[in-house]
């Protein structure tokens, strides 16, 4: 994936590491959620990722933590906007790009 960190964002507040990226979606998706490890978005640790809506705006992604505290991998699991229907595994979203927040412990 070609994840891109948007330039001219501040990229810590504090001591926390908080890049903007933009994600590229995975060739071919799985169901549950996409397994992003730290630091593969920018920071070590997670604390929180924001997301929204793709580019094309049929797809939304959300990020599912798994437990509480700091995390050193998250999934994000992608939607279909219009239904809330999670994407079915194996679909191709390599043509998408959602824009994330980062906040890293």
């Amino acid at each position: 994936m070609a994840d891109k960190s948007v330039k001219g964002f501040p990229d810590t507040w504090g001591q926390h590491g908080v890049p903007l990226i933009d994600h590229k979606g995975p060739s071919s998706y799985v169901s549950g959620g996409e397994v992003i490890d730290a630091p593969f978005l920018g920071p070590r640790i997670y604390a929180f990722i924001v997301g929204g809506l793709t580019n094309s705006g049929t797809y939304r992604v959300d990020a599912i933590y798994g437990g509480t505290g700091l995390r050193n991998s998250v999934s994000l699991k992608w939607t279909v906007a219009s239904t809330g229907q999670e994407v079915t595994s194996g679909t191709n979203l390599s043509s998408e790009t959602v824009r994330l927040l980062v906040i890293g412990g």
